[in-house]
């Protein structure tokens, strides 16, 4: 079998947990997103067969993840540049990734952090989703179902 496991111990220079990077400064815990270094950042490309809002909301979630996880601007900075290139790689429009991390920008990271999820719409009904297989040559499901 081809399967390994490791495990490290944390080092004076900080320890990975997920997908964060956890250290100390001037004995504050601080955190930077991390990445395995087998992480390819094989985003879905942008041409692939999901609906449109799928593949434009890839550089959103990914500048969301990257703006939440960096506890420092100057560490965040770095972070936003590397996670660019990774979506540009991928073919994702360079116009698309800047709006993405210029609107995460203008939220609060606190209030990122400390969000907290609801299963219930503003009327106060359950909502139950309809889910569906994909097919661009469909008629639009989603915009027939809410009329």
């Amino acid at each position: 079998s081809n399967l390994k496991f490791t495990m490290s111990t944390p080092s004076t220079e900080g320890t990975e947990f997920l997908d964060l990077f956890l250290y100390t400064n001037h004995d504050r815990i601080e955190t930077k997103t991390y990445s395995k270094p087998s992480d390819s950042h094989s985003y879905l490309l942008p041409q692939s067969c999901h609906p449109t809002h799928v593949a434009e909301n890839i550089p959103y979630g990914v500048a969301h993840r990257v703006y939440k996880n960096c506890s420092e601007t100057e560490e965040y900075q770095k972070c936003k540049t590397e996670f660019k290139t990774f979506l540009e790689n991928r073919n994702f429009n360079s116009e698309l990734i800047n709006n993405a991390f210029d609107k995460v920008e203008k939220l609060e990271r606190d209030a990122i952090i400390n969000k907290e999820k609801s299963n219930v719409n503003n009327k106060g009904d359950r909502c139950f989703p309809l889910v569906c297989d994909f097919n661009p040559g469909l008629p639009p499901v989603g915009k027939i179902v809410n009329s």
